[in-house]
């Protein structure tokens, strides 16, 4: 269940412009018909009738637990990547030498 867990919040945890909020993770994954599978095989016996409300809470608290374990991982990741300065500002001007020559060939033409 852990394995599918991660397989649902890897591919739900960044939206269009952003990165998706815990709830918003928390309700995809309760969703997921794989996760309810699992936790119907795991936590509901054959003998109960009904779902008790027991076992759904469990499960919402070993998913809270990996939601937070999961969230440290991804900002480490995010601060690597931001310290590794693999995210750009695109105002930035380009640092390469080929750009670097072309605006210092395009000031002295524009000069002339």
């Amino acid at each position: 269940m852990i394995r599918e867990f991660e397989r649902v919040v890897r591919e739900n945890q960044y939206t269009e412009h952003n990165i998706a909020s815990k709830e918003e993770i928390k309700e995809k994954v309760l969703e997921a018909f794989m996760i309810k599978h699992y936790a119907d095989k795991l936590f509901y016996s054959e003998l109960s009738s009904e779902e008790d409300v027991s076992d759904m809470c469990f499960l919402e608290d070993c998913l809270e637990i990996f939601l937070t374990i999961r969230g440290f991982a991804m900002a480490r990741a995010i601060q690597r990547t931001i310290s590794r300065g693999k995210i750009f500002d695109k105002s930035a001007p380009s640092k390469s030498l080929r750009g670097s020559l072309k605006s210092i060939s395009g000031d002295q033409l524009s000069r002339n």
